[in-house]
Formats: C-alpha cells, structure tokens, sequence
C-alpha cells in the first residue's frame, strides 16, 4: 500500500512473520484456510515468539523502515524544488506587473419572453 506521495508504507515485524506463518498453515491445512481461525493462529504464534526469534522479523522491519525514512525524506526534497520554482515563477510573473489583458466577461443570460399563444392561455386559465 502507498501514502499520499506514493511511497510504499512500512512494513511490520509482524507482518513479516505473516508472512512466512501463512505458508506454513497452508501446507498444514492443505489449502483449506478459515481466515478468522488464521489470524487468529498467527496472533498467538507471533505472542509466544521470544525475542531471538523475533529479531529476524524486526531486522527487515528496521531495514524496511529506512527504506521508507530514505524516500520519504527525497519525495520532501523534490517536493520543497517544486515549491521553490513556482514560489520562483509567481514572484517573476508579478514582477512584470499586473496582466494587461482579462478574460471578457460572459453576457448576462437572455430572458426569455413568453410568446403571445402562451400568454393567451395563461390567461385564460385565470379567468
């Protein structure tokens, strides 16, 4: 999944460790998988796990992390450039002064006049 700049988020320990668990109960289930029993499976295996056994799982998370840490902080970087030039270009454009030209603007709308058939029987109607 992406944030709003495109970046790819982070990924936990956790699920890291999905990961790999998700195989191992699909080859004890043999492809017969109830999701709600999965997740819950793969909680408790994740909550018994010690810290030795963990540490694989958290390394990629760390590694993963300063992925993120890396493109995020480029995506900042090209983001303030960006910034820069048009701040950059405004400030050129109203350096030239006020633009001479404008848009013409659009004609009020006509109105529209009943035709004398059409008042005829309004009026008839009334009386």
């Amino acid at each position: 999944m992406a944030d709003d700049g495109g970046i790819q988020k982070t990924t936990s320990a956790y699920q890291y460790f999905y990961k790999d668990h998700i195989q191992v109960i699909r080859s004890q289930t043999q492809g017969t998988l109830d999701i709600s029993k999965v997740g819950g499976q793969t909680s408790a295996a994740w909550h018994a796990l010690d810290a030795a056994a963990k540490a694989p799982y958290e390394r990629l998370a760390a590694q993963d992390r300063a992925r993120y840490e890396k493109e995020s902080s480029e995506a900042d970087a090209a983001k303030e450039e960006a910034q820069a030039a048009a701040r950059a270009a405004y400030s050129a454009a109203e350096a030239t002064g006020p633009r001479t030209t404008r848009a013409p603007l659009a004609p009020p709308p006509r109105e529209r006049k009943a035709s004398a058939a059409f008042r005829e029987c309004r009026l008839r109607r009334r009386a």
